[in-house]
Parts: C-alpha cells; structure tokens; sequence
C-alpha cells in the first residue's frame, strides 16, 4: 500500500471531540486575529509523527483563504538554512519578516514565478500544490496585510539555530516569536519540544494534537466496538493510519481466511517515523494463528472459565477519585496522578466492549498498569520520565500490584470478581503485536553535550555489530577510512561494513563521498553501505555515552547487556524499543548488503594449479610465483614471450633445461615450468585457467581497486590465505606495471663476470687439460659436475641474456632468474674455476720440469757421454706429460701433478750433482795430465 501523505487535495478529519475543539480554538484565533483582538501571535503545533500535522497547517491555510487573509505556507529549513552563525535573535526577526514582506509585495503583483522560487518548489510538491491553490483562489483574498505563516517541521532546524544565534538563553526565536506583525503557527513534533528554549516556550501557545478517540471513531464510521478499537490498535490513533486504514478494516470480515488478514495487514504502513517506525502488527509475537482473526474485531469475547478479576466500566469510572489512588499507592503529585489516570482510562477503553466495559483478569493486572503507562509514556514521557520509571517499577511488586487492583475496586464501575468475558489476546502479547515509537530518545547523556564533549574522534562512535558502526560525525568516519583497522574490516573478500550516520552529515556530504574512490568502489561491490539515521535514532545512540563507563567506541551490545540487568523499567522499554528499531533497520541493510555483495574467491572454486604447482606448499618464497602469475594479467609482448618461453627450456626440470638442476630449491624450475610460457610463447594450462578465473566484469572491478589500493591493502581482499595473496600481488603488478628490474644491470653483470665467463675458461681449461695431457678430470662434488655438464645451458642463456626483453615483467623474470643463478652458484664455480686454475698451473709446472730434464740430457754433453740409455730416458721423461687418458678425481689430480714435479725435480737435482762430480772429475783428470781434451 502506498504511504500517506499529507495533501490540499486531504480534508482535515475529526477524530475525538478533542478534535473539535482543536479546530474551534484554531478558528477563534483566526477570527480574533481578522478582528484585531488576538492576543497571542505565536502557536505551536504540536503532534507525534502521523497525527496531522502537517494537514492541520494545510487546514489552516485553505481557512485563511476563506477569511480573506493571505496564508505562506514554507519549510522551517527554507526558511532558517541561510541564516550565518553569530546571528542575532533581532536579525532572525528581520530575516523573516524580510521574507514575509517579499512574499506578499510579490503576491500583490502577480509575479508567481518568483514566488515559486524563493519558496522553492518543485513541481507535485505540497508546496507547489499549496501556492497553485492559492493562486486559484487569489480573488478570496482581500486582506493581504493581514498574513498567516505556517512554519512546518521546525525540529529539523531548531537545534541549528541555537547554534547559530547568539543568545544568553538558548531561545534563539525570542524576538521573532514576540513580533505581532503577523499570526504564526509552527508544527513540532514532541521530540522537539524539549529542545525549545525558555523564552520561546513561554512565547508561544500550544495546540497539541490529541490521539483519536474509539467512541468517536465508532459513531464517526459506524464501526462495532471490535472493529473500532481493531482501527486504532493497528493505527496507534494516529489520524494519518486510522484515515487510511478504516476501508481495510472494514472490507475485513470473519469470512476472510487467517491468511487473508494476515496479508492484508502486513500491508498496512509502519507506525511512526523513519526507522524508529514500528509495523502496524508484529506478527511475530503472536504464536497461534487460529487468533488472527480477532485482529479485525478486538473486543472481548464469552469466556466460560469464570476467571477471576476486574470489571470496569469505562463510563462510570471517575478519573479524579482513580487519581487519587494512584498518588495513594505510588507517593505521586495530583498533576502525575492524574496523567496516569487519563491513560488507565483510555487503556480501558481501548479493550472494552460495546458497552464500554473491560474485563482484566487478575494474573494480567499488572500488564494492563504498563499497557497505560506505554500510552502514557509514547504522548508524554518527557514530562513524567522520572514517575514513569518508578511506576513501571513498583507496579512489578505484588503487594503494590494487589493494594492498587483491591483499592481500584471501590470505585464506581470497577468490581472484583468472575469475568464473564476475557480480551482474545493477553495484554503482554498485545502490547507486543501493537508495540508504540516512543518518542524520547534520551538514555543517559544529552546528544548535543556529547557531540560538545567529545569533538572529533577519528573512530565510530559505537559498534552495533562488529560490522555495523555508527560515526557522531562524517569527519570521524573519513578519518577511521584512512586506518588499517577499517580497511581490515572491508577489505577481504566475503566481509562488508554498514556505516550508520545521521541524516544530516549524510546529505551535507554526499558529494564528498561520491569524490571518495574507495568508498565509491567498496559501495558498488556491495562491500559498504552508508545509511542515513533518523534524528530521533541519531539522539538514541549519542545518548548511550556515560563518562568512565561507555565510551567510544561503545560497543552497544554491552550497554543493552547492562540496561537488562538495571532495575528501571523506563530505560529498559525505552532502550529496548529504539534498540529493537535499529536492529529492524540493520537487518534490513544487511539483507540487501548481502544480495548485492560481490565475492571474487567463491568457496567451490579452486585457484588454478594451487595444489599442485605454485601453492605456498609448492613454492615457499612470494618472489618467484607472483611474476610468473603476472603472465596471466600483463599485456606482455609477443617476442618477450618466445624470449621467456626459451629462459623456461633452460631452467624448466620438465623441459629438460640443462640450468634447473643448478637453481636454488625454492621453486625456480617449478615456475618455469607451470607458469612461464612454452614453444614459441604459448601460455601454459595453468595461467589459461588463472586468466579465466575471474570474470571480465570482476577483473575490471579489481583493476579500479588495484588503482587505488597500496599493494598491502589491496592484498587484505586475499583474507589471509597466502595463495590468494600472491594471486592478488601478480594482478596489482600487473596492472599497474609494478616490476622491479632496477637489479637487472647488476644481474647481468654479475652473471657475465661470476658464471659466463669462469664458465668458458673452466671449460677452456678442462678442453685443454683432456687435449694436451690426455687427462680426464672427474668432478666428484656433483654441484661441479652439474656445472661441467651445463655449459652448453650456460652458452645459450649468455645469448639470452645478451639479446634483452622489452617489458618490465619479461626483464623482472629474468633478473630473478639469474640472481638465483648467481646466489646459488657464484661461489661453486669461483671455486671450481680456482681449482681448475691451480690444476692448469701445476700441469705447466710439470712441463716446465720435464723440458728442462730434457734440456739437460739433450744438451749437455757430459751427461750425454755419461749416460748410455739417454735416447729411452728422454722418451719416458715426455711421458711423464701424458695421463694416458686416465679418469682423475679433480681433488687428486693435483697431487698426483706434485708428486710427478716433486720427481722431477729431485731427477733433476741428480743430473745436476751428476754434471758437477763429472766436472769435478774431468778438472782432476786434466790437473794430472790423464786426459786430453776433456772426458
């Protein structure tokens, strides 16, 4: 069903005599006002939300018309937003009356177009319903000077302007509201009357709204006793439900099915405002539903158990000698006693019969005592909060329940005894089918001193739920964006944030959050909602703050914890209604939140090749996986491709790379393997499958994200699982091109000088040594053998190296390649090439010493004559050179090379001695004349 709404199109209704006398007052003041003997010029308008209001300013206006008199119909905020801090209440005055007087000159001289503008009106609005009637009517108007302004929804705007003008007394209408040049009258709602200042309450007179009467409801729609109370219950007496509800009511009939009326009344409109509204019937509080039919006829039924109880009768009952019981019973002043006594009056009339009469057994006495004190405390809770409290509290005691009910007894209409009839629903479930938006919101503190008190805290408020939070203030919320805290409660996949502000920061900012690129992205992945909070709700949560004891955040769950186990039954209704309203509301988010939450890791599906290939139980080290994931995301050139898928046959243990056995076991090959591409540049299976595993859709919504999150931040979507990370790492570097290939120079360098190059001279070396001394070096450490056996791998990587990739990843995968290459192998063959450099030394140590052994039997003439066998002595010295092709361990071979250079030396140390003793010999000879010419 379609809410109602005020509208000129509505005629005003009377629903009490209370009604009547409403608009008989209303209609005095204007014609006292036309004859110049008012004397008051200020009214106030006062009424729950439903009750009217509004219509009563429309009634007010079209009257106006009639009597010749010009009505200005505008909002309290059209009217008051302009108005600059440090104000004046004289300037507020002149401010209005300025606007006022604008208004009529522009009236008087037909120019309606202005008019619209400075009341601002958009078409189908009330306002520009309201000044289309008048126009309309403009002939009916004869006296112009004489003007009625009718200020709706001051509420909204009277706690800015004590703000905003300077007073000594917080009453910032004083002087406007003095003013006779024209009638007033402003709509509040009660919230709001505790707001008012001193002196503009006692400046102004009150019209309140009265609740809608049941006997006036019967005789006004000739409605039964069952059906008239049934009207009110699912309207709470507010005029604005009963008008739109009675044709439900009365096209309901016995001979509908339970589920008919049910359906019908789920339909009604809410009870009360925003989301402090309660549902015209809380179908969950009734557990039997053969009893939904009594919901369209509430009077009391035949009941043949004959229970024990009261009787009352409703037009016999005299409130003043019951307001004296009241004061007897709970120590009460005669104006509080007497209040409570009105609302006894009216709770019993409310389950009465045709007759007027109620029967109240006495098990429920003391729920039909709150019943009065719910009606009492949703028109006029403020005034009496603290008798409230304690009523609700000494009515809980059995001696004051049984004093009361037995003093109650002696009245006229009201007897004890067997109850012939019984109401179809106990009063505890009715005052839960039919529950009431109490009006105060005030726990604890006054919101307006805890805003003061408290300033900006760059954190919530208060925490509803551990995902629900409620800021005092938009800056606060900015703020806590920017912590880690918060980005840890949004970010990971799965999880999201109901942010609650009031309305008013939410509307002033709306621009701002649209400009917030964060914010806007986590709201359209359904990952935030920002939702607008009533004042009255907004006042409700501030309130709970209690110096030393509740403080920010608060976590309201304890609070509602510590107000269950408090023994003031006020706090505990009222918390539990605004409280239970809240949770309505943020169940309602949260459903919606949930349908429109965008998951990226769904839990039945699988991260491509996880398990089995660069999973954290594969691969230990981040560094390594993440950019051969990147292929998967990165727009990477084709030739780069062709260069990696040739680094990936190097280094690949699958593609029988000659370079994978030498990396270090962190997962080089593996990636090479699995994730780097093949052929001429294919990808693998496994960055196919990574590439589809996100829809196009979900991959440009991680692109905006991945824009505007740090690396950390953007990693928190991952939700601590290690693989979802680096998946998320290698799309962020993907996309923004994040690659650090500042290394590479180094890498390159350091492979030429530390790999290339001792590797072709190693090898030179070991060619060498085979070719030249027939040896075969066996490399028995099997990290030199691999290195032995790799040289060709190394050749083909050095051209690799050589020929450079265009993108940042292709030279990012190459610089981590060759630092593990390095890291692994720098030393291995620095050592292996020192060995092979002493070997190779050695070896030409023992040539040296062979040739110079040589060189003396050859040459030397004394040894030639001396030694017979020389021709064979020469053959088997130059085979001291040769290893016959032998197979040596590299560790022994240089032994072996110094034990033959240690032979040849000492040979050559004999053929010297040799040669001496020789001369020697041939010196004694020649002394002696024994030779000729030498031996």
């Amino acid at each position: 069903m379609n809410g109602i709404v005020a509208s000129i199109n509505q005629r005003w209704e009377n629903l009490s005599e209370k009604h009547e006398s409403l608009i008989r007052n209303i209609n005095d003041v204007l014609n006292e006002y036309i004859s110049g003997n008012l004397k008051n010029f200020s009214y106030l308008v006062v009424g729950v939300f439903g009750s009217g209001k509004t219509q009563l300013l429309i009634e007010i206006f079209k009257k106006s018309i009639d009597l010749g008199i010009l009505p200005i119909y505008v909002f309290a905020e059209d009217l008051f937003e302009n108005i600059p801090e440090g104000t004046t209440p004289q300037r507020l005055k002149e401010h209005v009356n300025e606007f006022v007087d604008n208004f009529r000159i522009l009236f008087e001289q037909n120019h309606y177009n202005e008019l619209k503008k400075i009341l601002k009106c958009s078409e189908g609005s009330l306002k520009w319903d309201l000044l289309n009637y008048l126009i309309e009517n403009r002939g009916k108007i004869h006296q112009s000077e004489k003007i009625v302004l009718l200020v709706d929804e001051l509420e909204g705007q009277y706690k800015s302007l004590k703000k905003k003008i300077k007073t000594d007394d917080l009453s910032p209408l004083r002087e406007w509201l003095e003013d006779r040049s024209y009638l007033k009258f402003l709509s509040l709602a009660p919230s709001g009357v505790y707001e008012l200042g001193g002196a503009d309450e006692t400046r102004v007179k009150k019209f309140t709204i009265p609740q809608a009467s049941v006997e006036y409801l019967r005789e006004k729609y000739r409605l039964s006793a069952g059906k008239a109370n049934a009207l009110w219950w699912i309207s709470r007496g507010k005029a604005r439900h009963i008008i739109k509800n009675v044709e439900v009511i009365k096209s309901l009939s016995p001979n509908n099915s339970v589920y008919e009326i049910r359906r019908e009344l789920e339909e009604l409109d809410r009870i009360g405002q925003s989301v402090s509204s309660v549902p015209a019937v809380n179908f969950d509080c009734i557990k039997d539903n053969t009893k939904i039919r009594y919901l369209i006829d509430l009077a009391p039924i035949e009941d043949e158990t004959g229970e024990f109880g009261l009787i009352m009768d409703v037009k016999k009952l005299d409130e003043g000698k019951l307001a004296n019981i009241i004061s007897e019973v709970f120590k009460t002043s005669n104006e509080d006693s007497l209040s409570i006594a009105y609302y006894i009056k009216m709770a019993t009339t409310l389950i009465s019969d045709k007759d007027f009469r109620a029967y109240i057994p006495q098990r429920e006495f003391g729920e039909f005592f709150k019943l009065a004190l719910d009606l009492l405390l949703e028109n006029e809770q403020e005034k009496l909060k603290t008798i409230i409290s304690k009523c609700y509290e000494e009515i809980e005691k059995e001696n004051i329940k049984g004093q009361l009910m037995y003093k109650m007894s002696t009245l006229g209409g009201v007897e004890l005894g067997n109850l012939p009839k019984r109401f179809p629903f106990e009063i505890k479930e009715l005052r839960d089918i039919f529950p009431f938006p109490t009006i105060n919101p005030i726990i604890f503190s006054p919101p307006s001193e805890v805003k003061e008190r408290l300033g900006i805290i760059r954190k919530p408020f208060c925490k509803i739920k551990d995902n629900v939070l409620f800021f005092a203030s938009y800056m606060d919320f900015i703020e806590y964006t920017k912590t880690d805290e918060f980005k840890n409660k949004v970010i990971p996949d799965g999880k999201y944030l109901i942010i609650i502000l009031s309305s008013e920061e939410l509307e002033k900012h709306k621009q701002d959050l649209r400009e917030n690129s964060l914010l806007e992205w986590l709201i359209e992945q359904g990952k935030l909602d920002i939702r607008p909070l009533s004042a009255m709700l907004r006042d409700f949560m501030l309130s709970i703050y209690k110096e030393g004891k509740y403080n920010p955040p608060i976590d309201i769950r304890v609070v509602k914890s510590d107000i269950e186990d408090t023994d003031d039954k006020l706090m505990k209704r009222r918390f539990y209604l605004y409280y239970s309203s809240l949770k309505e509301y943020i169940e309602e988010t949260e459903d919606v939140l949930k349908s429109r939450l965008r998951i990226f890791f769904e839990e039945d599906r699988v991260l491509p090749g996880a398990e089995s290939s660069w999973g954290d139980k594969q691969v230990k080290e981040d560094k390594i996986v993440v950019p051969g994931l990147a292929l998967a995301f990165y727009p990477i050139p084709i030739k780069d491709k062709e260069k990696l898928s040739k680094l990936a046959k190097l280094f690949g243990s699958k593609r029988g790379g000659g370079l994978s056995s030498l990396m270090p076991r962190k997962g080089y090959p593996t990636v090479a393997d699995d994730l780097l591409p093949r052929g001429k540049g294919e990808d693998t299976n496994i960055i196919e499958k990574v590439r589809m595993f996100w829809s196009e859709k979900d991959k440009k919504s991680l692109e905006q994200l991945a824009r505007i999150l740090l690396l950390e931040d953007f990693k928190k979507l991952g939700n601590g699982d290690i693989n979802k990370e680096r998946l998320l790492e290698a799309f962020w570097r993907a996309v923004r091109n994040e690659f650090d290939d500042s290394g590479l120079p180094r890498a390159i360098n350091r492979f030429h000088y530390e790999i290339a190059e001792k590797i072709e001279e190693i090898s030179a070396i070991d060619g060498r040594i085979r070719r030249e001394f027939e040896l075969n070096i066996i490399y028995d450490n099997k990290d030199e053998r691999k290195i032995m056996d790799s040289a060709k791998a190394f050749e083909e990587l050095r051209e690799l190296v050589d020929s450079g990739f265009e993108s940042k990843l292709g030279r990012h995968i190459l610089q981590i390649y060759l630092e593990g290459l390095c890291e692994k192998n720098g030393e291995v063959i620095k050592t292996l090439y020192q060995k092979l450099k002493g070997i190779d030394k050695k070896l030409n140590e023992l040539e040296v010493y062979i040739n110079r052994v040589v060189d003396l039997l050859e040459n030397d003439s004394r040894l030639r004559q001396y030694v017979s066998n020389r021709e064979q002595i020469l053959e088997k010295l130059k085979l001291l050179k040769q290893f016959e092709g032998k197979e040596i361990e590299i560790e022994n071979v240089m032994n072996i090379v110094i034990e033959r250079i240690n032979e040849l030396r000492r040979v050559e140390s004999i053929l010297d001695n040799i040669n001496k003793q020789l001369e020697e010999f041939e010196s004694i000879l020649m002394k002696h004349d024994l030779v000729e010419g030498g031996l």
